[in-house]
C-alpha cells in the first residue's frame, strides 16, 4: 500500500472506531434502535472501504512481485499470499456465538 493510502485507511479506521464507540454509548443510553443500525452500518461502511483499500494494495504488491520475478517458484508464493488474504475472512466468517439464538 502506498504511504498516502495508508494515511486514509488509518484514517477510516479511526472513523469506523468513534463511530462505533458511539454505537456503544447509544445502546447504553437505550436510543432508537433504528438509529443504532444506521451507525452500524456507517460503521460497516467505513470498515468495507478500510478491507478494499488493503485489498488493492495487496493486488498491487502481488503483481508488481509477479511481473518481476522469473522464478515460478516466487511468483506462486505471490499468488498464494493473495490468496490467503482474499480467503481468510470467509474461512472464519462462521464461528459459534456469532449469530443470537
Amino acid at each position: 500500500m502506498r504511504p498516502e493510502s495508508t494515511g486514509q485507511t488509518v484514517r477510516r479506521l479511526r472513523s469506523a472506531a468513534g463511530q462505533l464507540q458511539a454505537v456503544a454509548a447509544m445502546l447504553e443510553a437505550d436510543a432508537d434502535h433504528g438509529a443504532i443500525l444506521a451507525q452500524l452500518t456507517a460503521v460497516q461502511g467505513a470498515l468495507r472501504a478500510a478491507r478494499l483499500r488493503l485489498i488493492a494494495g495487496l493486488i498491487f504488491r502481488c503483481s508488481q512481485d509477479i511481473r518481476r520475478e522469473s522464478r515460478p517458484e516466487v511468483r506462486a508464493q505471490a499468488v498464494a499470499r493473495l490468496t490467503d488474504a482474499l480467503l481468510q475472512p470467509a474461512r472464519g466468517s462462521r464461528r459459534r456465538g456469532d449469530v443470537p439464538r
